[in-house]
């Protein structure tokens, strides 16, 4: 096999920045981490690991067919290798190199664009000598390097630890560029059933979709018991159409990876589950038995328990983060949410260090912080909630400037900083927008899962817009498109009341 040298991989190279992103890194910059001297792969390098041994196929640089593979090698387009780069969040962290995104963000963002290109290039030809297969792979002396990650542990609510493992970020380069050919397929075949990839706002749309039968009066209540599954093996093929087939009666049928939701009659959810016992081991899926559970509405016997062996519960149930169940079950989660941030902002002054404070306050302890509730909940049930939450970040605004803050000055403060302000959004302001524009985004995953209208519990929100329009609140899908646009020209309504 002909040895690849560094120089048709790396070609080109970039004067160094003295600001440069790149000098914190382990390389001395991200633009030389792409130049022709030193490469990353010498001839020298390369030869001190032993030769791989003869193929029987001809050189890589032959013009000639490989037998046996008739396919040509795969080559990704400067295109797609730009897109997978500038996908990467910012700060996204290094594998064991220390090589970060960012880098290579800031190598493709050269100030010369001849040599910005011909780094796209390299980077592309390297990221296709990956993807390509097994006959084009380096030296397994580099494999290490090139496979490895860095493995941290996270703990979990449990006692149990979640190993996380951060792969270096050329394998993750390649491995983005490989999916970005497979995600139309992807986004054909797995949904309804399975809505944990390719599917965006599955986890909100599924949320949606059993609290729309939960919230439905016409649904017999016999029907809706609940039954969640939880497998050992996140690579769920579960025939997702025998259920479909053998056991119409279930209202709902939905995953997200390893972790589903079953919708039905107690019979119903039987027969599901004797199928998925019955095709999950031959899959290598296996239950977990103690974080399946059984969802008995209260004021239904509990002799419509599925198994014995499955736990039940008559209160609720937590789904993909968001709390099912009774009134006092369904808002617990947001209080205690509020009590766990104003625990966190209260050990703030610790750090004694005012931009610190403010940054960890804006970045992780903001509304991000409470996103999920405010997109899967009702505003209507969170008043008092959405209050608390405001008024914490009022007072944690009044200790980082070091005395008291007007009302009209808390307002300002929610501006975003390029506006002037702090970039702390208030709660109360936005949760009916972002109530209404998660339903909406969801509405296709909606209507695959569960073919019904809007149920009441979105009424409030419908009922302030078309309060503003004359109209009378209609909660059908066909004009919730209508409600959508209007409900985002609100701000603009207002602004021309004023005048």
């Amino acid at each position: 096999m002909k040895t690849l040298k560094a120089s048709s991989w790396f070609s080109g190279s970039c004067p160094p920045s003295n600001d440069s992103l790149a000098s914190t890194s382990p390389f001395p910059s991200s633009t030389h981490f792409f130049s022709s001297s030193p490469p990353l792969f010498s001839p020298r390098t390369l030869s001190a690991s032993p030769p791989p041994p003869a193929p029987a196929t001809p050189p890589i640089s032959s013009p000639s067919p490989i037998p046996s593979r008739p396919s040509p090698p795969l080559s990704f387009p400067t295109g797609a290798v730009l897109k997978a780069v500038t996908s990467f969040p910012t700060d996204t962290a290094p594998g064991p190199t220390g090589l970060r995104a960012n880098h290579l963000k800031e190598a493709l963002c050269c100030p010369s664009p001849s040599v910005a290109h011909i780094t796209l290039l390299s980077l592309s030809q390297f990221a296709s000598l990956l993807g390509s297969g097994h006959h084009l792979i380096p030296p397994p002396s580099i494999a290490p390097h090139l496979c490895g990650a860095t493995l941290l542990a996270c703990r979990k609510k449990s006692v149990d630890l979640r190993p996380i493992a951060i792969g270096e970020v050329f394998r993750r380069l390649t491995s983005k560029c490989l999916s970005s050919f497979l995600m139309p397929q992807v986004k054909l075949n797995l949904p309804p059933y399975q809505l944990g990839v390719g599917s965006p706002n599955g986890s909100e749309a599924l949320i949606h979709s059993l609290k729309i039968i939960q919230a439905d009066p016409s649904i017999p209540s016999d029907s809706n018991l609940c039954l969640q599954l939880n497998f050992s093996n996140d690579f769920n093929s579960i025939n997702h159409e025998r259920i479909a087939s053998e056991v119409p009666g279930l209202l709902l049928n939905g995953w997200y990876f390893d972790d589903g939701i079953l919708c039905g009659s107690s019979d119903d959810l039987c027969s599901a589950l004797a199928i998925i016992e019955e095709e999950a081991p031959s899959r290598g899926l296996f239950l977990k038995q103690s974080k399946c559970l059984t969802f008995i509405p209260t004021g239904f016997s509990l002799d419509a328990s599925i198994r014995d062996d499955i736990p039940y519960s008559s209160e609720g149930f937590i789904l993909l983060g968001s709390h099912i169940g009774s009134l006092n079950f369904y808002l617990a989660k947001p209080k205690h949410r509020v009590d766990k941030i104003r625990n966190y902002v209260s050990l703030l002054p610790q750090l004694k260090d005012a931009h610190s404070e403010f940054t960890i306050l804006r970045a992780c302890l903001s509304l991000s912080k409470f996103m999920c509730v405010l997109r899967t909940m009702p505003p209507e049930l969170l008043l008092t909630i959405t209050k608390a939450f405001d008024d914490l970040f009022h007072c944690a605004i009044s200790n980082l400037v070091g005395g008291p803050v007007s009302e009209w000055s808390h307002l300002k403060a929610s501006l975003h900083v390029r506006l002037g302000g702090l970039g702390l959004r208030q709660a109360g302001h936005h949760a009916s927008a972002m109530f209404l524009s998660s339903v909406h985004a969801c509405i296709d995953l909606t209507k695959s899962l569960f073919n019904h209208s809007i149920p009441p519990y979105v009424s409030c929100a419908f009922t302030v817009i078309f309060s503003i329009l004359g109209h009378s609140p209609n909660n059908s899908f066909e004009d919730f498109n209508l409600v959508y646009m209007v409900w985002s020209s609100l701000p603009l309504m207002l602004l021309l009341a004023c005048f």
